[in-house]
């Protein structure tokens, strides 16, 4: 098989003077090779690219579908070609091994195998991290069902709701638009729970007089976006409503700040800055953003690190304050990064009132 993307592989394996990389990533099979529809639960399929070839591996179980997938008919692993035994056949060609990710006793046994045994999935990362228009169209599919499911949560709520029945609701919904799946299990948070960044959905009653925070994204295709939205919910308290209002203001700030060229730190500190003003920035307890792709997170990370932004990165901008017992404000879109600014993937507005 000849992916254009294998090629870049290949340019990274020809630097470092790799002989021989095993790719057993799912997110990084699916990049090089577009299968998606093998199981992110455990390694089911494999590749192993050279310079002159790449060989598709797998068991028997999901052969029919990489076929299909790829045109490419693989090997097929079984107790009696394993993969250690198929890959121990190269090591007596002296070969240096680039690899993404291995168990701990793999790795040793490589090392016992080959001259080299090189990590390159910070390499891999670095090519994920800037997209083609084929990744952007996608990630722009998923960012616009995401929207579309956040903007009928007026809708979907019902009284005496809890919210893990909104958070089933919600990725029902996003089916129903063309998901295929989430990007990850959706966070609903009412009231004091929004102060927990990675709140789980509980059987907490969705009440009155508090603030809703639902964070949520939306898999198209193999690729994901993230966003989260307010909802105000009767007459939420003062001192959250304040928050949004600077929480805003430190998005759009950032926002503002950020295009291809930019180190993520200074976008960074442009929401640092809006809430020290304020004497709230021991409030804001996460880094930015991220990227968004084949993975939720991906490269860059927009934090206090020295990252450049470069066109056609994917990346989330999402700004947040937290109160212990009280409750918390995030706002949080999914933006292309471009020459002179970065452009939001899709919209909705930044607090809803129930």
């Amino acid at each position: 098989m000849k992916h254009k993307r294998i090629e870049k592989l290949q340019n990274i394996m020809y630097k470092k003077n790799i002989d021989v990389a095993l790719i057993s990533n799912i997110l990084n099979i699916q990049y090089f090779s577009d299968l998606t529809s093998l199981t992110h639960d455990e390694p089911s399929a494999y590749l192993l690219v050279t310079q002159n070839d790449t060989i598709l591996l797998c068991s028997e179980l999901e052969a029919s579908r990489v076929k299909n997938e790829t045109g490419v008919s693989p090997i097929l692993l079984s107790h009696d070609i394993n993969l250690k035994k198929y890959v121990s056949n190269l090591s007596e060609k002296n070969f240096s091994f680039g690899f993404d990710s291995l168990s701990i006793p793999f790795y040793e046994y490589l090392k016992n195998k080959f001259k080299k045994v090189i990590d390159i999935n910070p390499d891999i990362y670095q090519l994920r991290s800037i997209k083609s228009n084929e990744e952007i169209s996608l990630v722009k599919t998923a960012c616009e069902i995401t929207t579309k499911t956040l903007s009928k949560i007026p809708d979907l709520i019902k009284p005496g709701m809890t919210e893990k029945d909104l958070a089933i609701e919600i990725e029902f919904c996003a089916r129903k638009l063309g998901a295929d799946e989430s990007a990850f299990s959706p966070i609903v948070a009412f009231g004091k729970n929004s102060a927990l960044p990675h709140w789980r959905p509980s059987e907490n009653v969705i009440g009155k007089n508090n603030i809703l925070l639902i964070d949520y994204g939306a898999r198209y295709k193999g690729y994901c976006a993230d966003f989260t939205r307010i909802y105000s919910i009767g007459k939420p308290p003062e001192k959250l409503m304040n928050a949004w209002n600077l929480v805003i203001n430190a998005f759009e700030k950032s926002v503002e700040k950020a295009s291809a060229g930019i180190k993520t730190n200074n976008v960074f500190l442009e929401a640092v800055n809006t809430f020290k003003n304020e004497r709230l920035d021991d409030f804001f307890i996460h880094s930015l953003g991220h990227g968004v792709g084949l993975a939720v997170h991906e490269s860059p990370r927009i934090s206090s690190n020295e990252d450049i932004l470069k066109k056609n990165m994917i990346i989330t901008i999402e700004p947040g304050l937290y109160f212990n017992g009280i409750g918390g404000i995030r706002i949080e879109n999914t933006f292309k990064v471009n020459d002179e600014n970065i452009s939001s993937l899709s919209n909705i507005d930044y607090i809803i009132s129930l």
